[in-house]
Order: structure tokens, then C-alpha cells, then sequence
């Protein structure tokens, strides 16, 4: 049985070379500069850049250069769709590309750290898991894709569809109010249309309801801020609950556990 997912740590100098078929891959240079040939594609990264590679088929990967850490992580296409947002397959289809370099901020490049060194960690306690802990790697996978979203400019879809670029837009206020606004109507007022045109828009072009994307950027701004040194009263006040009350049961509805118990896990 294949692996769902696995991830390879580089330290030192690098001379890697593997194939691939019916995968994403990551690959992340935190400190250092790899060469990454994708085929016949030839990407330099340094630090803070992800590279992200959609291949429905074969893929041959060649990696050589010098870091102090990188992580390639690699998941199969059945298994990450699990866990997609749906507007990273819109960029990489829309722009006609299958291969997309990210730049991490500071932030966003230590908590991806954090979070696929967890992964290395288990995958190294426990070599033969084909699952992960869906947890992190989701996490991880909805951070890349945020940070994704936010390198964006608006000249990819000059010649993109009017739903196209009203989902975008929405996108990119759900971003930008960094889940502290929940409802519908405020994103749709932020457009100029209607709750139930912008309703229609993002199910059209993502499959999902527009909630479904308030809620992944709530839970995902909040798991960022677990990571300070921040109460839960602060917390929940940050993310635009009335109560810590409120804001638990909301987390405990949509993952399982509590913030608490979240917290205790990381």
C-alpha cells in the first residue's frame, strides 16, 4: 500500500534526485539555497521560499545545493484533496502553470517550520504510518495556501471571468480580515453585491459555501495565535468572539477539541 504522505529533512549539502507520479509537492528552504529541477523546469530557492508542484503525472525531481535545514514533503493528489481550499488548484489552473514559488514572512515561515518538523518527527518515531496526524498537515497545507493567495496580483486574471474575480476578491477579504469577521453579509457589502449572489459566485467556482472559507481562515488565525504567548481571553477577543465561551464552543465544533486541549497537543 502506498504511503499517503511522507517528508524527507535536508541539512548540509544536497544531492537528491527521485521520481514522483499523481502527487503534490512541497518543498521549503529555511536557511540556505537549494537548485530544484521539476523536470524541465530550474527553480534557485533561499530562504523563506516554498516551492508548490501539482503533477497528475510522472515527475522527476533533482535537488542539489547547501542548507542548514529544508524540508520536501510529498503527498498524493487523493490525500491532499482532503484537506484543500480549493483557490490553490484555481491559481495553478488559472495561470496555467503546475509550479509556483511562494514567499514566506517571517511568521508564516517559522510556524511551516514548526509544523513539517512535527511531521518529520513522527514520520521518523513511527516509519511505517501511512497516515499522518491530520491536525498539522492540514495545518501546514492551509498556511501554504494562504500565504499563497497573499503573494497574488491581480494581473493573473485580467482576463478571468467576473465570478472568477468576485471569488478571488472574496478570498482575499477573508484574508485580509484575518477571520475577526463571520458573517456573510460583510464580505458581500465589501463586494457591492447581494449575500445570496456571492453565495451563489464562490459555490460555482470552489464547490464550498462561502462559510467554509470564514471558517478554515478563523480556525487557522487562531491556531497561529496559540502559538504566542496570548490567553485564550485575548485570543478569542483577537478572533472577534464576544466570550471565550463562544469562541470554544466554536473551535470544539469544528475540530473536535477544545482550544485547551489544542493547546496541550502542540
Amino acid at each position: 500500500m502506498a504511503m499517503d504522505f511522507f517528508i524527507i529533512q535536508f541539512q548540509g549539502d544536497v544531492a537528491f534526485t527521485k521520481q514522483y507520479n499523481n502527487c503534490y509537492l512541497l518543498c521549503l528552504v529555511h536557511a540556505g539555497q537549494l537548485t530544484v529541477h521539476i523536470n524541465k523546469d530550474l527553480q534557485i530557492l533561499k530562504r523563506g521560499q516554498c516551492l508548490l508542484v501539482e503533477t497528475p503525472h510522472f515527475l522527476t525531481l533533482n535537488i542539489h545545493g547547501h542548507v542548514q535545514l529544508a524540508y520536501v514533503a510529498v503527498s498524493s493528489l487523493d490525500y491532499i484533496k482532503r484537506f484543500l481550499i480549493s483557490f490553490p488548484l484555481l491559481f495553478l489552473y488559472s495561470t496555467k502553470k503546475r509550479l509556483v514559488v511562494i514567499s514566506l514572512d517571517k511568521q508564516q515561515e517559522h510556524l511551516m517550520v514548526g509544523l513539517l518538523g512535527y511531521l518529520w518527527y513522527r514520520r521518523q518515531r513511527i516509519p511505517s504510518i501511512l497516515k499522518m496526524d491530520e491536525e498539522p498537515f492540514s495545518m501546514a497545507w492551509q498556511l501554504l495556501f494562504f500565504a499563497l493567495y497573499e503573494n497574488l496580483t491581480p494581473k493573473p486574471y485580467a482576463n478571468a471571468s467576473r465570478q472568477t474575480q468576485l471569488f478571488l476578491a472574496f478570498l482575499m477579504e477573508v484574508k485580509e480580515s484575518k477571520g475577526k469577521a463571520h458573517r456573510i453579509r460583510y464580505y458581500a457589502a465589501k463586494l457591492c453585491i447581494s449575500t445570496n449572489y456571492l453565495s451563489k459566485v464562490v459555490k460555482q467556482i470552489s464547490g464550498q459555501p462561502p462559510r467554509y472559507f470564514i471558517v478554515h481562515t478563523i480556525l487557522l488565525e487562531s491556531k497561529k495565535l496559540f502559538y504566542t504567548h496570548k490567553s485564550l481571553k485575548e485570543i478569542a477577543a483577537n478572533m472577534g468572539f464576544s466570550s471565550v465561551h463562544h469562541f470554544s464552543a466554536f473551535f470544539a465544533k469544528y475540530t473536535g477539541m477544545s482550544p485547551s486541549a489544542f493547546m496541550k497537543r502542540m
